[in-house]
């Protein structure tokens, strides 16, 4: 399987609410408290760069996850 995602494709309603039904949120936010340990020096609280890290650490938090399941079906 590639994972090369087709051109134009869209994830209908029902993968979402997969997605969403097994995100942990616990380990979101330690994913992003952990994230911002470690990579609070590039930013202040509350500056563009300490959002886009916040952003960041959550999507992965939530996306990494789910795609390791997906893979070992």
């Amino acid at each position: 399987m590639s994972d090369a995602t087709p051109e134009g494709w869209r994830p209908d309603l029902h993968t979402l609410r997969w997605l969403a039904g097994r995100t942990d949120l616990d380990r979101v936010a330690a994913t992003v408290r952990s994230d911002l340990s470690a990579r609070g020096a590039e930013a202040e609280a509350g500056d563009d760069a300490y959002w886009r890290i916040v952003a960041e650490a959550a999507l992965e938090a939530i996306i990494w996850p789910a795609a390791r399941e997906l893979r070992a079906d």
